[in-house]
């Protein structure tokens, strides 16, 4: 996606380049241990219907349970895992299930943001970055596969969502 026409602020940029910066040690992962996941980044493109602006929600989850939801035009919820232990599961489950799913990825060194409608999962393993990507109709079926993490990192939305909205009204 060409993210020059893409809605995103500053403090998206840094948040984003630091996820790439990750280690697996800072995941309590054995940089030793041959192609693991310890942590997946989504990145789902989205278009505004009222003024047709492009932007992205990505969520990443982490097999130390840590979880973070940041928009790129703001509005971030960084350590989602530590206010809910069924958040910090579900993120070691996003983990564990990357891991099941790491034949059907690719390396890459592009670390682009998607068009619009479409999902991209970004492995971190000890190896190095993996991607998938898939338009958000084809991994709301049952038979994708990445299905699973989609509907995952929902339930992380979900409570960062409210989050976001308890902070608003306090």
């Amino acid at each position: 996606m060409n993210t020059d026409a893409m809605v995103i602020c500053e403090r998206y940029h840094r948040w984003r380049k630091m996820i790439f910066t990750i280690k697996p040690e800072q995941a309590d992962v054995s940089p030793d241990d041959a192609d693991t996941v310890y942590a997946v980044l989504m990145d789902i493109g989205l278009r505004d219907r009222q003024s047709s602006a492009t932007f992205a929600l990505s969520l990443i989850a982490a097999a130390t349970g840590e979880a973070s939801f940041h928009p790129t035009p703001g509005g971030s919820v960084i350590g989602v895992g530590n206010y809910s232990p069924k958040v910090a599961q579900t993120a070691q489950e996003i983990v564990q299930i990357a891991q099941t799913l790491w034949d059907k990825t690719r390396p890459t060194q592009d670390l682009g943001l998607p068009d619009a409608e479409f999902v991209q999962f970004y492995l971190l393993t000890t190896s190095g970055i993996r991607v998938y990507q898939g338009h958000l109709h084809d991994l709301q079926t049952p038979a994708n596969p990445f299905g699973a993490l989609l509907s995952r990192f929902g339930f992380i939305r979900q409570i960062a969502d409210r989050i976001l909205d308890e902070q608003a009204t306090s």
